[in-house]
């Protein structure tokens, strides 16, 4: 299990920070795999750095090849950061604490205002599009990718009317 800390405070009273010494200095380095490399600390005889994960925002310790393969899985597994993207009407926020089935879930905002918890699968694949308001307005699943496509391609575009029996 990852050892997490909520702060770099935490963290650094447990491993305390250590001089570069004849180490790479990581501390400016892009990171590849959502971990920010902050600074060196003691743990062991190989370099091991402070890092922050960009998306669940919580400490680890790592070494200087997890934080340089971006093929690690940093600190919340394979997630895939997600924050700032837009699927449908949602605009994803920030992870929540939620797993379940080995499911990272996000807390998304709909254009219509209201805060959604949404599963990862969900979104990247399609299948939550919104809070749920569109479906409120009686759309289909099939209706609903459709116009997300019209919309992503800048093609022009009237809904169907509906009639409804009265």
């Amino acid at each position: 299990m990852i050892e997490k800390f909520d702060t770099l405070e935490q963290l650094l009273e447990k491993y305390p920070k250590k001089e570069l010494g004849m180490a790479e200095d990581l501390s400016n380095f892009n990171p590849v795999n959502n971990l920010i490399p902050i600074c060196r600390v003691e743990k062991g005889k190989r370099p091991f750095w402070a890092c922050q994960c960009q998306i669940c925002q919580k400490y680890k310790v790592s070494t200087a090849p997890q934080i340089k393969n971006s093929n690690a899985p940093g600190c919340c597994g394979n997630t895939n950061n997600l924050i700032g993207q837009k699927f449908g009407k949602l605009t994803v926020l920030n992870m929540s604490q939620k797993r379940r089935n080995r499911h990272t879930y996000w807390f998304c905002e709909c254009e219509c205002g209201n805060i959604c918890e949404v599963c990862s699968r969900e979104l990247v694949n399609g299948d939550t599009q919104s809070c749920g308001c569109l479906s409120r307005n009686s759309s289909s699943h099939g209706e609903l990718k459709i116009i997300q496509l019209l919309k992503d391609a800048n093609i022009s575009f009237i809904t169907q009317k509906r009639i409804t029996a009265g």
